[in-house]
């Protein structure tokens, strides 16, 4: 497997860590999904931090990287999730 191929993998896993925590209505379930969902989110984000990001900005795509990392950072669904479990007490 390849960088890419790591990476696209790691997307399809986060993606399936939402469906799984939006399928939820216990919120202790929802939590420990949330926290599994933060550190795969911190590996991918690591990864991309120090090989993918730098390969990008070699190849002179400096603005589409910003936008992109604006993007991602701002994601409705990360933020979707995390407000209403930063208020559950556990």
């Amino acid at each position: 497997m390849d960088a890419i191929q790591l990476l696209e993998s790691q997307h399809r896993e986060v993606e399936d860590l939402f469906e799984e925590i939006e399928g939820s209505d216990d919120n202790e379930d929802k939590m420990e999904l949330f926290e599994e969902l933060a550190d795969k989110l911190a590996v991918h984000a690591s990864i991309e931090e120090h090989h993918f990001y730098p390969g990008v900005k070699a190849k002179g795509t400096e603005e589409i990287l910003k936008f992109f990392k604006i993007l991602t950072s701002s994601n409705p669904q990360i933020l979707k999730f995390q407000q209403p479990l930063l208020h559950t007490n556990h």
